[in-house]
């Protein structure tokens, strides 16, 4: 009689098995599929935000630039009217309650639970729609009015997906369709970035101002919130960026120079330890080699002089390597220190400013040198000097004679007021 021979199959518990170590296989390769896409996407979200912050501070800055070339030319710009509509969103903080490390670090390091708290104010800084604004870089060379490039209030929403900028109308934005070309540049919403500015809580008083309105510098916070792909807490990055105030600056600089002429130096100088640097009045001073220089103000100055080698690298090849003698003056008025020659009617002024001691003082520039073959023969071709000896400052190649002007200046205020 035959045998049955049986066919061994696979146990309930091998298939089991199998497929468990399948799924396992299969869902660690879903996940890092899955982490990967999520990686690139925050990535690719972290690079857009980063963008849209530049964009921002750029448009600031080009703002800011052509303001003031506009103020140095003298005529009227419309980006001074939007630098001003800007800077009317700035947050003034209360010195009574806040302090200025406070609102910086709020500003700076924060840190939100929700990308929501940005915008209701929960902490220090009022919420968004108060004070923040955003500037629409579509319109910034073609606008006609502030309003059609500063964007605040129901503007500024949380992001639905990465912050970034909205531009269409209500029923076709950029994000669900093509746009006709005439809303390509209407800005619907600014989602997740906003700017908000904050005052110098060290303001100067400024001339002509009330109640220190004026600023000396603003500091704008950029900030961005979102939510990346499968993430609970909120994506965050902001930068600051500082400007100074064109219009305090300007007053600053005005208000430093009416000071210091109303509080000029003792008429008799007594403070020099000796009177021969001192002249006073206008008219010849000095002949270098033949050629007067006049003084063209009343004022007291201090006279010294200076020869200056020129460096032989100079792009002037005519000049390379060659000395040159002049006079230096030194005041406490701007206007002391201008003088002028046969050739050249209108006076040299002042080069720039020195303090010394605590003294503010003014230097000549320099200008209508005389020649001569080297600085050891500097003294031969000054053949007049109103304070008779005179101190003679030389400088040899590669210092500047600009440079070499005020070096001598300092050494000759040191020289004029040391015991």
């Amino acid at each position: 009689m035959a045998k049955r021979v049986g066919k061994r199959g696979d146990t309930l518990i091998e298939v089991m098995l199998a497929v468990g170590i399948f799924s396992m296989v299969a869902v660690a390769v879903v996940a890092v599929m899955s982490g990967g896409t999520s990686s690139a996407q925050t990535a690719l979200e972290t690079t857009l935000a980063r963008e849209e912050i530049d964009a921002q501070a750029e448009a600031l800055r080009f703002i800011h630039s052509a303001y003031i070339a506009g103020k140095n030319s003298g005529t009227t710009d419309r980006y001074g009217e939007l630098w001003k509509e800007i800077t009317k969103q700035t947050y003034n903080y209360n010195t009574d309650t806040e302090s200025w490390s406070e609102i910086t670090e709020e500003l700076s390091q924060y840190s939100p639970a929700s990308c929501s708290e940005l915008y209701e104010g929960n902490g220090l800084i009022p919420e968004a729609k108060e004070h923040g604004f955003i500037l629409n870089t579509r319109k910034l060379g073609t606008f006609e009015e502030p309003a059609n490039v500063i964007a605040k209030g129901d503007y500024l929403t949380t992001a639905a997906t990465y912050p970034h900028l909205i531009f269409g109308n209500e029923s076709n934005t950029e994000d669900n369709s093509e746009l006709a070309s005439d809303f390509t540049t209407n800005l619907y919403r600014a989602e997740g970035i906003y700017i908000i500015a904050v005052r110098d809580p060290k303001t100067t008083v400024i001339v002509g101002s009330e109640n220190n309105t004026d600023a000396a510098y603003f500091d704008f916070y950029i900030r961005t919130c979102w939510y990346g792909t499968g993430d609970q807490n909120p994506s965050t990055i902001s930068t600051v960026m500082r400007l100074y105030d064109p219009d305090a600056i300007k007053e600053i600089e005005i208000k430093t120079e009416t000071e210091t002429d109303e509080t000029p130096a003792p008429a008799d100088y007594s403070y020099l330890s000796d009177k021969k640097y001192k002249i006073d009045g206008e008219g010849r001073f000095a002949t270098i080699d033949n050629r007067d220089y006049e003084k063209t103000d009343s004022g007291t100055a201090i006279l010294g002089f200076v020869c200056h080698t020129w460096p032989v690298y100079a792009s002037e090849a005519d000049f390379a390597g060659n000395s040159y003698v002049g006079p230096v003056l030194v005041s406490t008025s701007s206007a002391a220190v201008g003088y002028k020659t046969v050739v050249r009617e209108e006076p040299w002024t002042s080069g720039d400013t020195i303090t010394y001691n605590g003294r503010n003082y003014y230097y000549s520039s320099w200008g209508s040198w005389m020649f001569v073959d080297s600085c050891d023969n500097a003294r031969s071709i000054i053949n007049y000097s109103k304070i008779g000896d005179y101190q003679l400052y030389t400088f040899d190649q590669p210092k500047t004679a600009p440079d070499a002007v005020k070096e001598a200046a300092q050494r000759l205020i040191k020289d004029a007021t040391s015991n």
